[in-house]
């Protein structure tokens, strides 16, 4: 079984890798090295924000154009805002390769993977609809709801789970070559 360190040396050696697989623990131990991460920086933005409001004498709230929000904002916490998004930059592509391959190491076939994926993209790209359309917004939150609850029951499976299933999964011949 994989350790949690190994799983986070995984995580950036694998960058690019869309085409291997992932184990359950792999994926696991990566969520909640992502998890730690994530709490961590933001108690470090909290305090950023707070130490750097504080030290100016006067914080103006109203900001008619971006050259003034710019102008008014301390410069510790605009270099923060900076490197955190470059940060989240550098997350972005391994994470989503991580979850393509532990989709592969459930038994997923190529379609079903690439599948699952972009249903995954979009849906959470998808904006939020006004109050107004009331049918469009429980149609918006089912689909993450239903989506999200998929890739939940996709990356807890086992090894090969969904490699027998029909449409789905990997063909038996596949399987079998793997043995």
């Amino acid at each position: 079984m994989i350790t949690m360190t190994q799983s986070f040396k995984n995580f950036w050696k694998n960058y690019f890798n869309f085409t291997g697989t992932a184990t359950r623990s792999e994926y696991w131990w990566m969520a909640l090295w992502a998890l730690i991460i994530s709490i961590i920086w933001f108690i470090a933005t909290i305090i950023i924000i707070i130490f750097s409001l504080a030290s100016q004498d006067k914080v103006n709230i109203k900001f008619n154009t971006f050259a003034e929000f710019i102008h008014n904002t301390p410069s510790t916490l605009i270099v923060w805002c900076l490197l955190s998004l470059l940060t989240l930059l550098a997350f972005v592509i391994p994470s989503l390769s991580l979850t393509v391959r532990r989709y592969r190491d459930s038994g997923l076939n190529e379609v079903s993977v690439w599948l699952l994926f972009a249903l995954t993209l979009i849906s959470s790209w998808i904006t939020s609809p006004n109050d107004s359309q009331n049918t469009f917004f429980s149609i918006y939150f089912s689909t993450i709801g239903i989506v999200s609850i998929i890739e939940l029951i996709v990356t807890v499976l086992p090894t090969k789970q969904l490699a027998n299933t029909r449409v789905i999964g990997k063909n038996k011949s596949y399987q079998n070559s793997e043995l």
